[in-house]
């Protein structure tokens, strides 16, 4: 079963052993467009999904991670899916309105499929805009 390629918006990782790299995608999709999917057990270079293990242990370690990782916080829907063959894969689907994210304190903004360090000036942009729309009362 193939899914596509990756976007701004949506980013593959052939296992949970990219969990860091997933992180990272997380928060910088966030910033960028404040919502999108991640996908565990899916080939980057073309979308094929390759599968992996997916127990509620696997599902558990994903949330926990999205936990110890992301600031600030966010609540992700995790669940497991399988093709028509049998391969289990694991989709994250993400949202916030809190920008700036951070991953593990690392500021990053999506380009293409890319998660590249963001400027000082636009973690400034953000971090004001942010404080901007906040209501004192």
């Amino acid at each position: 079963m193939n899914l596509g390629m990756e976007t701004e918006c949506v980013e593959y990782k052939r296992s949970t052993s990219e969990m860091r790299e997933g992180m990272e995608s997380i928060a910088s999709i966030l910033n960028k467009h404040g919502h999108g999917t991640l996908y565990f057990g899916v080939r980057p270079s073309d979308g094929e999904v390759v599968g992996q293990d997916v127990s509620e242990k696997t599902l558990r370690g994903i949330s926990q991670k999205v936990g110890e990782l992301i600031e600030p916080r966010i609540y992700p829907q995790i669940e497991r899916l399988e093709t028509p063959d049998g391969r289990a894969y694991v989709k994250v689907t993400f949202s916030g309105g809190e920008r700036p994210y951070a991953c593990d304190g690392r500021y990053r903004i999506r380009s293409a499929d890319e998660d590249v360090p963001m400027s000082a000036s636009a973690l400034e942009d953000m971090i004001l805009e942010r404080a901007a729309g906040t209501d004192p009362w």
